[in-house]
């Protein structure tokens, strides 16, 4: 039985000429509001791709980093750092369709994941789970995360602990 897409595919219309430039408006991503209301914040092609390319300038990152993929990526930080830098890089993305602290564990140790930008409720999570400190997570070279702020105990815990340093914007 033909399916809707297959009706789409066979209909003999082709795509307008790509028009976008650099000033264009691609996105329009909404702030949390949690320090009043929140607000439109309008992304340009350009401002994504100097976003996306910068971070890994920034971060000297490759196309060997393996990516664990989990945070939203209808958000910025998911956006950014799980979908937009990897195919930038040509990197390797490992996606977990939803959260689930165990299967990360053996996620990042099977893939032998470099980078994991998270939100810290995530982390403080995965680091909670029993077991979490036998695991073989010497691939990961980069955390980092956004959405709130990570708590400085949680940090310090991060490096002290697993010899991670927590990477986050700062305002």
């Amino acid at each position: 039985m033909p399916t809707a897409w297959d009706a789409a595919r066979n209909a003999g219309q082709h795509p307008r000429p790509h028009e976008a430039g650099y000033n264009t408006l691609c996105m329009l991503a909404y702030t949390s509001g949690t320090t009043g209301n929140p607000k439109g914040c309008m992304h340009t092609h350009g401002t994504m791709m100097s976003a996306a390319v910068g971070s890994q300038v920034w971060r000297s990152s490759t196309p060997e980093a393996v990516v664990l993929a989990v945070a939203p990526m209808f958000h910025l930080l998911g956006m950014q750092n799980c979908m937009h830098s990897p195919i930038y890089l040509g990197a390797t993305v490992v996606l977990m369709p939803r959260w689930d602290r165990a299967l990360a564990a053996d996620l990042i140790e099977r893939y032998r994941a470099s980078v994991w930008g998270a939100p810290p409720a995530m982390l403080v999570d995965f680091f909670a789970q029993p077991g979490v400190a036998e695991r073989d997570l010497s691939s990961l070279a980069f955390l980092g995360g956004g959405g709130a702020a990570m708590p400085d105990a949680v940090a310090n815990m991060l490096q002290e602990r697993f010899g991670l340093p927590y990477v986050e914007p700062t305002a």
